[in-house]
This record gives C-alpha cells, structure tokens and sequence, in this order.
C-alpha cells in the first residue's frame, strides 16, 4: 500500500478527538484569537483544507478566501498544532486523508 497517497474519501473518516462538536470548540477558541482586530474582526466564507496524515497529524494547510494573507497564515499555523485526530482508514490501515471544511466566519 502506498503510505503517501492523500485519499478524499476513506471507508473510515479522520475523527477530531471529542468528535465535531469538540472540533467546533476548537475552531471558535482559535479564530477569535487569531483575529487581532476585534473592533473590525473579518467576516464571510472561508474554507479550510488540510490533510490528515496516518498518525493523526494536521498538515498541508490552506486557507481559502481568507480575509488577508497574515490572517490566513495565523490560521494555517493553528490548525497544524491542533489535537492529533483520529486518523481515517481503509481497511484497517490508517491513510492519509484531505479534509475540506467550510466556515462562515461571523464575530460581530
């Protein structure tokens, strides 16, 4: 089995540690802080893609429609220190997995 094929799909999907909710906590912990302006903070449409890799890690973060570029990067770098996730599979063997994650980012 090639252990450095990225999948988008797997029979057993990457899980955040607590499930989605413990995800959603997360996200709310980190995007707020990574705002800095918080009398102007940023809205609207953003999505995250990332990887998963087999031994949970994050990595190969990309922030799409972000607000601005340092935003973005502040994003992308919190992201890759998150929880280790519980890797996806196929089979019973851990893979690596792409994760795309749509967000509306509304702090007002």
């Amino acid at each position: 089995m090639d252990t450095t094929r990225v999948h988008y799909l797997a029979e057993e999907m990457p899980e955040y540690p607590g499930g989605e909710d413990a995800l959603t906590q997360y996200l709310w912990k980190i995007i707020p802080s990574v705002t800095g302006d918080v009398c102007n903070p940023p809205t609207g449409p953003v999505r995250l893609n990332f990887t998963i890799e087999r031994d949970g890690s994050v990595c190969d973060v990309e922030v799409k429609n972000a607000v601005s570029e340092p935003w973005g990067r502040k994003v992308a770098y919190s992201l890759e220190a998150m929880p280790h996730w519980k890797p996806g599979s196929n089979r019973g063997v851990p893979v690596n997995v792409r994760y795309s994650l749509p967000l509306r980012i509304c702090l007002r």
